[in-house]
């Protein structure tokens, strides 16, 4: 912040989004601050995104709120929520304020983005409920073709995530209680 030419230019994204997901509130806001002062749209976008993957969950309503206000175009609306899902903690989350404030985000979009929003948030999502309700969504929207091929995929894939998910996690329980791996000096874990 006190010296922008002190951390390289292609490190610069990297690290707004390292720091977008760790963020707390005091800097979530700088980042925001950084982003509607960025003259560029490239850095403006870097900001943005990085604000994208925070974790803490009235961040990500914060992110989600953020896609109603002009700060960002209605061309990177789409992009920007999508980021949000995949990059933060709790895609879930995302999947339901988005729903919550469904009408008003697809009013910005053009007609191609409205039929991939959906789909490819809760793509982001690992859980059969959201896969569910992405169907039913779908159904009682009387979507197009287009739009209907999309929740066709991402239900796929949810449906493909919570299955690995239901084989593999067991397992991973499983190595991260075993006595070897409790026997290595914290530091060396991970």
């Amino acid at each position: 912040l006190d010296n922008a030419q002190s951390l390289h230019k292609d490190l610069r994204g990297a690290v707004a989004v390292a720091v977008g997901h760790t963020a707390d509130r005091k800097i979530f806001n700088q980042l925001r601050n950084l982003g509607r002062r960025a003259i560029g749209t490239e850095e403006k976008l870097r900001y943005y995104y990085a604000l994208a993957g925070a974790r803490d969950p009235a961040l990500i309503e914060e992110v989600v709120n953020i896609a109603l206000t002009e700060e960002i175009s209605s061309g990177s609306v789409n992009r920007f929520l999508i980021s949000a899902a995949n990059a933060c903690d709790d895609p879930d989350r995302v999947w339901t304020l988005v729903l919550g404030r469904r009408e008003p985000i697809l009013r910005k979009l053009a007609r191609e983005q409205r039929q991939e929003l959906l789909p490819l948030i809760a793509m982001a999502s690992s859980s059969p409920s959201i896969a569910f309700d992405l169907k039913w969504k779908v159904a009682e929207s009387r979507a197009s073709e287009g739009a209907s091929y999309e929740a066709r995929k991402a239900t796929d894939e949810i449906e493909f995530k919570a299955s690995f998910k239901e084989r593999v996690l067991p397992a991973v329980e499983g190595w991260l209680k075993s006595p070897v791996l409790a026997t290595l000096p914290a530091t060396a874990a991970f």
